[in-house]
């Protein structure tokens, strides 16, 4: 099973705040059902890409706010071919959590050691430039 899910639910984004909780709501779900799938002999697999180039994004440049576009931009655009061949390893190499994008895996790196204090340092700095703007 492969649960995709987004960068948005690893930080919280501007502008994001019912998407990123949906998708972090996909990772409390993935983590329970690995646990309970697992003595099953059934897998399952979580991604988290960045901002992938879908029709989605040309619907959500009519709405997003500067900002968000601004936070977005850090972490990087995948194409869906390149996130359909991640998943595809992830199943071969059994691994339970992916983040696609090195630009978002650097990011969640620093977020983690950091207790988040240098993403939201970081995304503060962004968001006030943006706004000044």
């Amino acid at each position: 099973m492969v649960i995709l899910s987004s960068a948005a639910a690893l930080f919280g984004m501007f502008g994001y705040t019912a998407y990123a909780t949906s998708k972090a709501a996909l990772m409390g779900f993935a983590e329970s059902l690995r646990y309970e799938l697992k003595p099953l002999g059934m897998p399952v697999r979580l991604l988290f890409p960045p901002e992938v180039d879908t029709p989605m994004n040309l619907d959500e440049v009519k709405t997003l706010p500067k900002e968000g576009r601004a936070m977005k931009s850090m972490g990087g655009f995948l194409i869906p071919a390149h996130v359909a061949k991640v998943i595809v390893k992830a199943i071969a190499r059994k691994k339970y959590f992916v983040i696609p994008s090195p630009s978002t895996g650097f990011l969640y790196f620093f977020h983690r050691i950091s207790n988040g204090f240098l993403s939201r340092f970081v995304s503060d700095f962004v968001v006030k430039l943006t706004a000044q703007k």
